[in-house]
């Protein structure tokens, strides 16, 4: 096989570094589970358009000496089901300025429930790329979506 002349090197070794510019974000660790009671959840409600609606409860909590974020959802009524996926991988959780987690996808599922409440003696949780910050025990966590619309 022929050597690579330098000029060709070089556009070689450029083409490479954007293709990894271009790599996706890396996927959520998975951390286990926690008791409900021992973390503090938060709650999320949602209603569609529809009348149905969903509820996330999430908590921050310290796993390895990492943030974790660990949650639940469930839905009350016939919502599509295909937009729960849609709509829990399009949210994320902060901490002030820091981005926790992207993608709740991992969030146990519950079922169906009365809104406001998810059936659930534990949730799933997931680490963050973040070290655990002393002051995360006493922050509020922000849960948001990036995506508000769904076809189909």
């Amino acid at each position: 096989m022929p050597a690579i002349s330098p000029p060709r090197a070089a556009v070689a070794c450029a083409a490479l570094a954007l293709l990894s510019a271009c790599t996706p974000a890396p996927q959520n660790i998975r951390a286990g589970t926690v008791a409900v009671e021992t973390v503090r959840p938060r709650a999320y409600m949602g209603r569609w358009r529809s009348g149905e609606s969903f509820t996330v409860i999430y908590a921050v909590t310290e796993i390895s000496g990492r943030a974790a974020v660990c949650g639940a959802w469930s839905y009350f009524g016939n919502a599509t089901s295909t937009h729960y996926p849609q709509l829990l991988s399009s949210m994320r959780v902060d901490m002030g300025d820091d981005r926790l987690v992207s993608n709740l996808s991992y969030f146990t599922a519950t079922g169906v429930a009365e809104p406001g409440t998810v059936d659930t003696p534990t949730l799933s949780c997931a680490l963050s790329e973040l070290p655990w910050q002393p002051g995360y025990a006493t922050q509020r966590p922000e849960i948001s979506a990036s995506q508000h619309s769904f076809n189909g």
